[in-house]
């Protein structure tokens, strides 16, 4: 007998403050990259998103660098092909620890309190982080 798992990911952006300013539902199957196509990302020029490594695109990278002036910071992994300089990583990684340690705990919380089955809106380090400075 076959079991099927129908979940989604929710992926949202962050100021810098915290405040969720986009987000997108896309279901389970889809690559976490997909999410920057979905969303508008309706933020200042200049503006820096900072994200996890599942959301290595290239292609995206470049087309919001010359389109937008929108510099997307991707945790790279141990073999990319472009390697961030080790003051630039710590910057990613402590950016998106602070907005996933307070921003997602008290939105998982109120999901919890509200009786939502959380275990099908994950977040695994999908957050995106939008500096608008």
């Amino acid at each position: 007998m076959r079991r099927y798992f129908y979940g989604y990911n929710v992926h949202i952006l962050f100021t810098a403050d915290g405040i969720p300013v986009e987000y997108t539902f896309l279901p389970g199957k889809c690559h976490d990259s997909n999410a920057l196509k979905q969303m508008p990302l309706l933020v200042a020029a200049g503006s820096r998103i900072y994200a996890d490594s599942a959301y290595t695109n290239y292609t995206i990278e470049d087309m919001l660098k010359d389109a937008e002036n929108i510099e997307l910071l991707v945790q790279r992994k141990s073999n990319s092909k472009r390697k961030h300089e080790p003051y630039v990583d710590y910057k990613i990684l402590t950016m998106r620890k602070r907005i996933k340690t307070t921003c997602c705990n008290g939105i998982r919380i109120y999901f919890e309190s509200c009786n939502f089955y959380f275990q099908l809106c994950y977040y695994k380090n999908n957050i995106i982080n939008s500096n608008l400075s």
